[in-house]
């Protein structure tokens, strides 16, 4: 039995932007979020403009929250590669050494 892969009806248009390390948004918003700096830098400057819209605007307020969200799943993910990887992110808090349990 052999499988056919057809393209998507509806592929996402990148134009040049690395999906690996963009998160693609509505109305062809691109955030590019190679690291939880980046994704957290557009996480705040999201919730700026949502607070700006916010009550006025109820269509941008879903729109954020909708934006935010997908950066989240971003953040999470790179948190999680992170964690597999062994390696520690940048905004990590410092580890605390164990206290001497007072057995030699």
């Amino acid at each position: 039995m052999s499988t056919t892969t057809f393209p998507s009806a509806h592929p996402i248009d990148t134009s040049g932007h690395d999906p690996l390390t963009t998160v693609f948004g509505a109305e062809s918003a691109t955030y590019r979020c190679p690291d939880l700096a980046a994704v957290d830098a557009h996480l705040a400057n999201l919730c700026r403009r949502l607070e700006l819209a916010s009550p006025r605007f109820p269509a941008l307020v879903a729109l954020f929250r909708s934006e935010i969200d997908l950066l989240l799943d971003r953040r999470r993910w790179l948190e999680l590669t992170a964690d597999l990887t062994g390696e520690v992110p940048a905004d990590a808090p410092a580890a605390v050494p164990a206290a001497p349990s007072g057995r030699p």
